[in-house]
């Protein structure tokens, strides 16, 4: 079975590599649409008046796109290659276009925003390239410290552009830069899933002026997937002020919507005769390293060199792509954030390897979500070569994902060695999504994981509907296959929401059958039933300097199977925005938990079976994180099965300048139960220090008193090439402050280089 799916992946990939390219070869324009473009006025200087917009052309408008229809830009060919360094001195930019009619999504919707803000766009056979000017009246107040690639820039002043590249208001591309060109870049899929850790070759400059500030971008055709038999793709751009928390959009600026929401975007015309990049790209590497290990009965020291293929990347289609890994290597994976789990169910932690992270939410399939991660998910790729949190070896790996027409799809086998955990397993997992009407998907999931004649295997439906712009309906329908189970149980989900600015409503169902059991997902809890409502109403009043008022409130009721209670919860809340970006959130929940059979927590403290009736109210208040030194403290008081339990949690980021920053967080419970009173700490300080952005820096230290560990984990990263070739070289160590291995620690010291080769 793992051979034949392995087999079965690569033919596929190998026959759309050749019909993608006969596909793409037939496309042709059959005729192209008159310009739009406006007249444009002559510009003397090329500086950053060069983007000022003649009178009657692109002037600020305080009509919502919405009402006067989608707004458009022309992208202009040029036969000439921009230089890209933020000065705008080429005279093909006069050519271009100019918009500037921004308006505020936040803090006032609708109204002009306070800083003028410029776009224009040009391509040639290659490249598209797009260039703002941002005035700014006052120049030394922009924030500029972020120099991480693919860093969120929260912190930052920034622009950032999404590009709809088919056209299909569901999927696209994200690219965002700061004052100092640091770069963003990230997959959209479905108007709610984003991908960060895409990464392509793009280029960015900016620049500071005594206008405000300049931005340069250059992205190369072939690190995106479109049409080549079209001519219009859906853009938008936006803006954030940070100083005064503003945020301004191009076409997307009503509230209750998101800049990810490209079904709100504007229309980018003119583009003609875009021809199919097709691109392959060998990622091989080399590593090595040494390592202590003292944390056992027998000591001892390893020493190993190793080499494999990262990533050997085929551009099948301009929309679909092939992915293979052999003897995968992740040395330079940061460790998992120690935690403190209270509860007697699992905790989930998310991915955090690159092989697994690109194109992930092509996989998804589930129920729930949050901080705590889903309720239930049929792909979790976190169960392929690691258990407990130790690494087993990835003999290969292989995926294609995409779209093809108006399918999305993932396919994936991963196979992995032997090791003293246990023999080898195949894992497969392949998804498909169909669009339908104007922004609604239905699709499948399969999975099997084998190892010998034991297998697991899981069949879904599901189906997401959007209605009216802000309601949603999904569901999903999943059975599982096991060669251990005589049975096939079942899983069910259902819900509804509306969800927009000022109002929320939603309505929830999951039953999970008691032996449903997938060894590629996570299911926090088995033999439920969860029923839920809630609604939330969202006011923004115009007093006390307060940007919005979030009143929710919400009820769970959770049976088994057969409908014995197994417990109810409802709650109530109210988080105050401000304008200053500060927020500040109180609540307060009401439980009732039915516990089976007992569970330990903390150092063998036991809670015995029974019925537990608990309230505990909680607080929290954050501080806006553009300022140099923020923080968030959360607080929480209440009932704990039986007992009490208080808990403290505050965190911040101090960022001394560019380079600096430092992250640290501190989570304290008490805990008094009939059987027993602990505490628990855990303790962690993240730092990064970033010579430029190609030198970067990092470390975590962490310490967690439940399990009396103290770990380290520093890394330097050097992005020499392309801004996707690495030197890493990593530290870590994992000390014991108590029990029987108390004062000893293992170390590892681990160097890792890769070199891509494209063509």
């Amino acid at each position: 079975m793992a051979r034949l799916s392995f087999l079965i992946i690569t033919t596929i990939c190998v026959v759309y590599a050749f019909a993608g390219v006969a596909v793409a070869r037939q496309k042709t324009e059959d005729a192209r649409p008159q310009s739009s473009r406006g007249q444009t006025s002559e510009i003397a200087s090329p500086t950053a008046a060069d983007f000022d917009t003649p009178s009657g052309v692109g002037s600020v408008s305080l009509v919502p796109a919405s009402i006067i229809g989608t707004k458009k830009i022309d992208a202009v060919r040029t036969g000439v290659r921009m230089f890209i360094d933020a000065v705008l001195d080429e005279p093909e930019w006069q050519d271009a276009d100019p918009i500037n009619d921004f308006l505020q999504r936040n803090p006032r919707e609708g109204e002009p925003a306070s800083q003028r803000t410029v776009a224009r766009i040009l391509y040639d056979d290659e490249t598209l390239y797009v260039a703002f000017m941002l005035f700014d009246s006052d120049p030394s107040r922009i924030i500029a410290s972020d120099l991480r690639r693919d860093s969120s820039m929260r912190t930052d002043d920034t622009i950032e552009l999404v590009l709809d590249t088919f056209h299909d208001s569901r999927n696209g591309f994200i690219f965002r830069v700061n004052a100092l060109g640091t770069k963003y870049d990230a997959l959209l899929r479905n108007e709610n899933e984003v991908n960060s850790d895409w990464d392509e070759q793009w280029e960015a400059a900016a620049r500071i002026t005594d206008e405000g500030w300049v931005v340069e971008i250059a992205i190369p055709f072939r690190a995106l997937r479109y049409d080549t038999g079209a001519s219009t793709w859906g853009i938008d751009f936006q803006r954030q002020i940070r100083r005064s928390n503003e945020e301004v959009a191009w076409s997307n600026n009503r509230r209750g919507f998101e800049f990810r929401n490209v079904s709100q975007a504007g229309d980018l015309v003119g583009l003609y005769d875009l021809k199919l990049a097709r691109r392959f790209r060998l990622t091989p590497y080399v590593a090595g390293g040494t390592a202590q290990f003292n944390q056992t009965d027998l000591p001892f020291n390893d020493s190993n060199g190793d080499f494999g293929i990262d990533n050997f990347r085929v551009q099948i289609t301009p929309n679909l792509t092939a992915d293979l890994t052999v003897n995968t290597d992740f040395a330079q994976v940061e460790d998992d954030s120690e935690r403190v789990n209270l509860s007697r169910f699992s905790l989930f932690f998310p991915e955090k390897r690159e092989f697994f992270l690109e194109s992930e939410e092509n996989f998804a399939f589930g129920s729930g979500g949050g901080w705590g991660g889903p309720s239930l998910s049929l792909f979790n790729s976190r169960n392929i070569g690691l258990v407990d949190g130790t690494s087993v070896p990835i003999t290969y790996g292989a995926k294609m994902t995409g779209k093809i027409s108006s399918t999305s799809l993932g396919v994936m086998n991963v196979q992995t060695g032997d090791s003293k955990l246990g023999s080898g397993q195949n894992y497969t997992a392949v998804r498909a999504k169909q669009d339908v009407f104007g922004r609604s998907t239905i699709g499948g999931i399969f999975t099997n994981v084998q190892g010998g004649n034991d297998y697991n295997r899981v069949v879904g439906l599901d189906a997401n509907f959007r209605f009216l712009e802000h309601m949603r309906v999904t569901g999903f329908a999943a059975r599982v296959d096991d060669s251990r189970m005589e049975d096939s149980p079942w899983s069910t989900s259902l819900s509804a929401e509306w969800n927009s600015d000022r109002w929320e409503l939603g309505a929830s169902y999951l039953r999970v059958d008691p032996d449903f059991d997938s060894e590629l997902g996570f299911i926090r809890r088995t033999d439920i039933v969860q029923r839920g409502i809630n609604a939330g109403w969202n006011p923004r009043p115009q007093w006390g300097g307060i940007r919005q008022i979030s009143i929710g409130a919400n009820v769970d009721y959770l049976t088994d199977t057969k409908g014995e209670l197994l417990g109810r919860e409802q709650g109530a809340s109210v988080y105050f925005s401000f304008e200053s970006g500060d927020g500040v959130s109180v609540g307060v929940d009401r439980e009732l938990d039915r516990v089976g059979s007992a569970f330990t927590v903390g150092p063998d403290v036991v809670i015995p079976a029974g019925d537990y009736s608990m309230t505990t109210f909680r607080t929290s208040i954050r501080t806006y994180s553009a300022r140099r030194l923020s923080g968030r403290v959360s607080i929480s008081a209440g009932d704990y099965f039986g007992g009490t339990r208080y808990s403290l949690s505050p965190s911040g980021t101090l960022r001394f300048n560019q380079k600096l920053s430092l992250s640290p967080r501190y989570t304290y419970n008490t805990i008094d139960l009939p059987g027993g009173a602990f505490e628990t700490h855990t303790v962690s300080l993240r730092s990064s220090y970033n010579f430029s952005d190609q030198w970067l820096t990092s470390a975590l230290v962490q310490y967690n008193s439940l399990s009396g560990r103290m770990s380290v984990f520093a890394r330097l990263n050097y992005v020499y090439r392309g801004g996707y070739d690495n030197i890493f070289l990593v530290y870590k160590q994992s000390r014991m402050q108590e029990g029987v291995y108390s004062g000893l620690s293992d170390r590892a010291l681990l160097a890792k280089m890769t070199y891509s080769f494209d063509f």
